[in-house]
């Protein structure tokens, strides 16, 4: 499930300083949260991260506030198992060009589709780079992302029927629009789940999936 707004109020942006997803483990139905307000490459690694934590089969919200030593000790197996899945050792070594520079960082960054964080991790972990100097680039360089997020223009929100299908499933909408037209779902209930009011605008998401 991806989402960057509160409900369906495209004024009120997701805050990725507070969280970037989360995970909701389940034996049948588990489900993965990717903040979308965030980056791309941010959000590629969240969902990877998440996805370990299912691994783990633990729930959990991703803003690195682990209230106990086992669960700081999972998030950070969980972040280490991520960038070696987008950033494997093998090809880290062999792309990497021996420097710390920014313009280095954002070349990799670039090559694996990630953040430079992700590539200040895993040269850090190469040994390339002292703890106290990878301490003080890590702040520097999560700083500089945070503002340019920031100075991102805030997005338009777009056509409704054609952006929310994709933030509770294409899928879902269309197989929870099919059993309300069968009477097997209440209509209030499938209005609560698709996060709308109006049946005017259960019917146009209904157009949109081609479930008229």
């Amino acid at each position: 499930m991806i989402r960057g707004i509160v409900g369906a109020s495209t004024s009120r942006k997701l805050d990725v300083s507070e969280f970037r997803g989360f995970v909701l483990s389940d034996d049948i139905a588990p489900v993965v949260f990717v903040n979308t307000a965030d980056t791309k490459a941010a959000q590629i690694f969240t969902l990877v991260h998440e996805i370990c934590h299912l691994w783990l089969d633990q729930s959990g919200l991703d803003d690195l506030s682990g209230n106990s030593e086992s669960s700081y000790a999972n998030e950070r197996w969980c972040s280490r198992v991520a960038a070696e899945v987008l950033v494997p050792t093998s090809l880290f070594e062999r792309t990497y060009r021996n420097s710390v520079a920014l313009e280095e960082l954002q070349r990799m960054a670039r090559e694996f589709k990630v953040s430079t964080l992700v590539v200040s991790k895993r040269v850090y972990e190469a040994g390339k780079v002292e703890c106290d100097e990878f301490d003080a680039r890590y702040r520097e360089e999560k700083l500089r992302l945070v503002e340019l997020l920031e100075r991102q223009p805030k997005p338009s929100g777009g056509d409704f029927c054609k952006t929310h299908p994709l933030r509770v499933s294409r899928e879902f909408a269309r197989a929870l629009i099919r059993d309300t037209k069968t009477g097997r779902t209440l209509q209030g209930y499938a209005y609560r789940l698709l996060g709308t009011k109006k049946f005017s605008t259960f019917v146009n998401l209904a157009k949109e999936l081609g479930v008229g």
